[in-house]
């Protein structure tokens, strides 16, 4: 239960009421995660700058080291290599970002992840929850076969949603280096008008990555970005998986903060949007 807790998900399911009726931890494939895959989780009071947006700390998924510099365990997210072998993707995954035609992705490495199997409330119409994308891949290799990719995966599937992601951007690519959302960066001529600086990558040791190509301080994130889908049978049971990989390789890592999960008694429907500071 501690990652669900993390994200704010406190109730366990019991008595036939709404709550969490298991929480576990798991590769893109939904296998176990075991191994050196289990540097990839965490659960922190802080990232960098970053602090929980509810509670006193939130979930962290990485295809590094789901740490900071101040961290026990902390690797450079420049070059931690888990596991040699790929292992299984979700399904419809791999899959191309609309922004990279003629790209094809290579298969995952080094993945973590929470499933999340869920008792929803009878009122509740909806959910939300907020994630902060950190990608190591900022600006050198967008559009690479290499990108790493963050999903958010419900079943039952949204009927609008044939591959069953729910956090993507205005063009429908998963969030990754190639989506439209990164803001906290330093700008170059690759269409990112990083409109939040730089500032929030500091300390979270993404500031290690120097940009061979255009020579500036490397690494990227979104800032906070809360995502919402509905709940179309209210009362059911449904399934959430947080993942992320790298693909082709383990090398130049990604990581995702998760927090503040909340249900909506309102009509929901499915996006995801900056959250205003």
């Amino acid at each position: 239960m501690t990652g669900a807790q993390a994200i704010g998900l406190c109730k366990a399911w019991a008595n036939g009421e709404w709550g969490v009726r298991s929480a576990s931890w798991i590769r893109s494939d939904g296998t176990p995660l075991n191994g050196a895959l289990l540097d990839g989780k965490g659960i922190l009071k802080d990232f960098g700058p970053n602090t929980p947006r509810e509670g006193n700390s939130f979930l962290v998924l990485s295809s590094g080291a789901a740490r900071d510099p101040a961290d026990p365990g902390f690797q450079d997210p420049g070059g931690y290599w888990k596991e040699d072998l790929p292992h299984g993707a979700p399904p419809g995954y791999p899959k191309e970002s609309p922004a990279c035609p003629d790209l094809i992705t290579g298969e995952p490495y080094d993945s973590a992840g929470l499933r999340l199997v869920i008792q929803t409330p009878t009122d509740a119409k909806g959910f939300s929850f907020e994630f902060n994308f950190y990608t190591y891949e900022y600006p050198d290799y967008i559009c690479s076969e290499f990108n790493d990719f963050f999903v958010a995966m419900l079943s039952p599937k949204v009927s609008s949603l044939p591959d069953g992601n729910i956090s993507y951007d205005m063009q429908n690519n998963p969030i990754s280096v190639n989506a439209g959302f990164l803001d906290v960066c330093n700008s170059c001529d690759v269409g990112f008008a990083c409109g939040q600086g730089y500032s929030g990558v500091l300390g979270t040791g993404f500031e290690s990555n120097q940009s061979f190509i255009y020579g500036i301080q490397g690494s990227a994130a979104t800032g906070w970005l809360q995502t919402s889908a509905p709940i179309e049978a209210q009362g059911s049971e449904i399934t959430l998986d947080f993942l992320i990989w790298d693909s082709g390789d383990g090398v130049l890592d990604s990581t995702t903060i998760i927090d503040n999960f909340k249900f909506s008694l309102d009509e929901t429907g499915t996006g995801t949007l900056p959250v205003p500071e």
